[in-house]
C-alpha cells in the first residue's frame, strides 16, 4: 500500500494546500541546487529540504512562493 504520509501529502497537493514535490524538485534541478544549496537559498535546514525533496512532508504554499521569489531575484541579478 501507499504510506499514510504520502497519501496525506498528495491530498494536500490536490487540494491546493501544498506546493507539489515535482515542482519543488524541478526548481532545484533548473537551478542546479544541491540539497544544502536549496536549504541556504530558502533559509531552511538541509533536513527539511530532504523531507520536501523526498515527499516525506507536504510542502507549505509559502515555500512555493519563496522558490518563485528566489528565482525572480536570480533573474534580476543575471539581467543586471
Amino acid at each position: 500500500g501507499i504510506p499514510a504520509a504520502t497519501l496525506y501529502r498528495l491530498a494536500r497537493e490536490q487540494a491546493g494546500t501544498a506546493f507539489p514535490v515535482g515542482e519543488f524538485n524541478a526548481w532545484m534541478q533548473r537551478h542546479g541546487l544541491s540539497l544544502a544549496a536549496a536549504a541556504k537559498a530558502l533559509g531552511l535546514t538541509r533536513r527539511t529540504v530532504i523531507y520536501y525533496h523526498c515527499g516525506q512532508r507536504p510542502i507549505p504554499p509559502y515555500i512555493g512562493l519563496a522558490c518563485r521569489g528566489w528565482e525572480a531575484l536570480q533573474a534580476e541579478r543575471n539581467a543586471a
